[in-house]
């Protein structure tokens, strides 16, 4: 009987105190560790798919490169013919415009890359360090890729020079167009590389 009459008033006092209602602060901070958990969460999703990205970006910048070394092997055999050839004939002219594809295409994918670049570059707002190695990974690949092509853009220029010796006028100025558009997107592309390394870091 004594143990209940001692149980009693302490089961009371914690009663009263769990219908104790919660201060206004104490639920406004609540409410701010709440949000900022949310926009953590929601900056760390963020992140990892900014990370995602420019992994990609950098896989279509060496994919790009590898592309150009086929490109320079494919350039060395036909400007060898070209030089070789004292007239034009009908299987050189397919070739050289067979190339010219090759160059069109390859500009696009530079020019995709460039946009790809450009999109990331939008969609971060301030320096990130979780950002930095990726980007600075992707401004290598792009700076490489720049360095690549001036090779096939001075072999081009010679190229150019055997074409219109033996009358291949238009042949050359295609080729010359697509030349300095590929010059330029890969350009772009890297200029978006250097610009997004630069934000984030």
């Amino acid at each position: 009987m004594r143990s209940l009459i001692v149980l009693v008033p302490f089961l009371i006092s914690v009663t009263a105190a769990a219908q104790v209602p919660v201060s206004f602060e104490t639920s406004l901070g609540l409410l701010r560790q709440n949000v900022l958990a949310v926009r953590a969460q929601q900056v760390e999703t963020k992140n990892a798919s900014l990370v995602a990205d420019i992994n990609r970006l950098r896989g279509t910048a060496q994919w790009l490169r590898a592309d150009l070394s086929r490109m320079r092997g494919e350039l060395l055999s036909l400007s060898s013919r070209v030089r070789g050839a004292q007239t034009a004939d009908s299987i050189l002219r397919y070739d050289v415009q067979r190339f010219n594809y090759f160059l069109q295409e390859t500009a696009r994918k530079a020019q995709d890359l460039a946009y790809g670049v450009r999109r990331v570059d939008n969609a971060v707002t301030d320096k990130d360090p979780a950002l930095v190695g990726p980007a600075q990974a992707l401004a290598s690949e792009t700076r490489w890729l720049g360095s690549d092509l001036v090779w096939i853009t001075n072999d081009l220029r010679s190229m150019g020079w055997d074409l219109r010796r033996i009358q291949m006028h238009m042949e050359a100025f295609d080729v010359e167009r697509e030349s300095r558009e590929l010059d330029n997107q890969v350009t772009q592309a890297d200029s978006e590389a250097q610009r997004l390394l630069s934000k984030v870091r």
